[in-house]
């Protein structure tokens, strides 16, 4: 009776042993992760040498943290230049407002008043374009229907005012994509408006499908962008100065905008080299 006790105190005291050791690397992970906050993402938990399911907890968390301390640079650096973006404007605004009622007899106020509409308006349009971009990173949750991508195109085109530079169009049809339709104009339209700001004599629209998915595009004959500035221009607020020479009341918002949209869809909008110009390619999914 005696050696069966000592035998079971000495299997008790290995399991308890072996549990504690396995279960170590939990509790390291538990402190690591108790240290973290809102403001200290930069904190990573331990991965364990073997490998087993706690190493591949540890490193799937370890790429979580990675992901939202990403996220929360980038909606810090968003938030800086949104602030500064309509900060600065309206600071100019007073400004002028304050030495114009210092001696109010030789300013000319209807030209006072058309400038500001001007700068107001545009302030208007970064605040649209904020909220839009809030709303995209909030929910992702689209409204989608089976959408021929050609007929969209087509009534958008048709909804557009003839502008400086004529659209061609090459449409397939039957390239029926799952989307939001609001959403999708939308991006049609930034990308439109912003090929017929750079193009030097035609932008041509074109959709086709290409195995299983919808491709989008929208190609001017401008100068094009150089391979460095491809991945700029999408950022936000970004504006290269040929750009902000053509748009000043621009919000470097647009190209964002579509990303994002693009995003939504699980597709990608990308710059392709068409040798000469400037090629925004749309891909997306087509509908099962």
């Amino acid at each position: 009776m005696a050696a069966t006790a000592i035998v079971l105190v000495i299997v008790g005291l290995g399991i308890y042993h072996l549990v504690g050791r396995t279960l170590q690397p939990v509790e390291d992970m538990s402190a690591e992760l108790a240290e973290i906050t809102t403001t200290d993402l930069g904190h990573r938990v331990p991965v364990p040498a073997h490998h087993d399911e706690i190493r591949y907890l540890a490193t799937v968390v370890n790429d979580t943290l990675e992901l939202l301390e990403a996220a929360l640079r980038r909606e810090r650096r968003f938030t800086a230049e949104a602030s500064h973006d309509l900060r600065t404007p309206i600071t100019g605004a007073i400004l002028r407002l304050e030495e114009a009622l210092m001696d109010p007899d030789t300013v000319d106020w209807p030209r006072m008043a058309k400038e500001l509409l001007s700068e107001v308006e545009r302030q208007q349009a970064i605040a649209e374009d904020i909220l839009t971009l809030a709303r995209l990173d909030a929910d992702r949750t689209a409204q989608h229907q089976r959408t021929d991508l050609a007929g969209l195109t087509r009534a958008e085109l048709r909804r557009r005012l003839p502008g400086r530079i004529p659209i061609r169009t090459e449409l397939q049809p039957g390239v029926v994509v799952s989307c939001d339709r609001l959403l999708i104009a939308r991006l049609l339209t930034n990308l439109l408006d912003n090929a017929q700001r750079h193009a030097a004599t035609a932008v041509t629209v074109a959709v086709r499908a290409e195995d299983d998915t919808g491709v989008l595009t929208v190609f001017d004959d401008g100068a094009g962008i150089a391979p460095q500035h491809r991945e700029i221009i999408f950022e936000r607020f970004a504006r290269l100065p040929e750009s902000r020479q053509r748009d000043p009341k621009g919000t470097g918002l647009g190209l964002a905008i579509c990303r994002e949209i693009a995003h939504a869809h699980h597709g990608t909008l990308t710059i392709e080299d068409p040798g000469q110009g400037t090629c925004l390619v749309l891909r997306m999914p087509l509908a099962d």
